[in-house]
C-alpha cells in the first residue's frame, strides 16, 4: 500500500510516458511510479510529487513532495529505471550469505559461493536487485502472460524489459524521438 492507497504488484502501475534520449538524467514521478519499491533504482530527489519513502532514499520529510531520479547510466522508461546498456546490468549485490539464503533487503537473489547475486532478469543497484527483464509474477503454478517461464520466473525476452504492463525493446536499442 503506497501513500496515496494504492496496492498491489510490480506491473499494476508501472505507466506513463516517460520516453527519454538515450544517455540522458531520466527522471520517474507521480503515476509513472511503480508502488514497488524494488521496481527500479531511485538516486536523488528534487520537488514534485508523486515520491514516497519506499520509492526513495530516507530523507524525504512528510508534507514535502519529491521525483526520484534515475542514476547515472539508468535511464526513465515507461515507469521504470533500466541500465541504458546491457553491460551496465552486474548482479552483484556486495552481500554475503549462509545456508544458501541471502537477506530479503536484497530482493531476488541467489547464494552462490556465500555471495549473494542478482537472479536472471534482475540487476543489481546500490546492493540491491531490480527487475529489468522478470516481470514480477511467478510461474510456477501458472503460466506467464508476459515473456516465458525461467525458473519459476515470467521473464521477457533478451533485449527487452517488463515496463508499462508488456515486454517491451530496451530503451537503448529503441531510436529517439527528437534526432538525438
Amino acid at each position: 500500500m503506497d501513500s496515496h492507497g494504492n496496492g498491489g504488484s510490480v506491473h499494476d502501475a508501472l505507466g506513463g510516458d516517460s520516453r527519454v534520449g538515450v544517455g540522458r538524467r531520466s527522471t520517474l514521478s507521480g503515476s509513472e511510479l511503480s508502488p514497488f519499491a524494488t521496481s527500479w533504482p531511485p538516486e536523488r530527489r528534487s520537488r514534485t510529487s508523486g515520491c514516497t519513502r519506499r520509492r526513495c532514499p530516507s530523507g524525504r520529510k512528510r508534507g514535502e513532495e519529491y521525483k526520484c531520479l534515475c542514476p547515472q547510466g539508468w535511464c526513465a522508461f515507461k515507469g521504470v529505471c533500466v541500465p541504458e546498456l546491457r553491460s551496465e546490468c552486474k548482479n552483484i549485490t556486495g552481500g554475503m550469505c549462509k545456508k544458501l539464503w541471502c537477506s530479503n533487503s536484497r530482493g531476488i537473489t541467489q547464494c552462490v559461493k556465500g555471495e549473494c547475486l542478482c537472479k536472471p532478469g534482475f540487476c543489481a543497484y546500490q546492493g540491491a536487485c531490480y527487475p529489468i527483464q522478470a516481470t514480477g509474477k511467478s510461474c510456477s503454478y501458472f503460466g506467464c502472460k508476459y515473456g516465458d517461464c525461467q525458473d519459476g520466473i515470467c521473464m521477457c525476452p533478451d533485449d527487452h524489459v517488463f515496463a508499462g504492463n508488456e515486454c517491451r525493446v530496451r530503451p537503448s536499442l529503441v531510436p529517439s524521438d527528437d534526432g538525438d
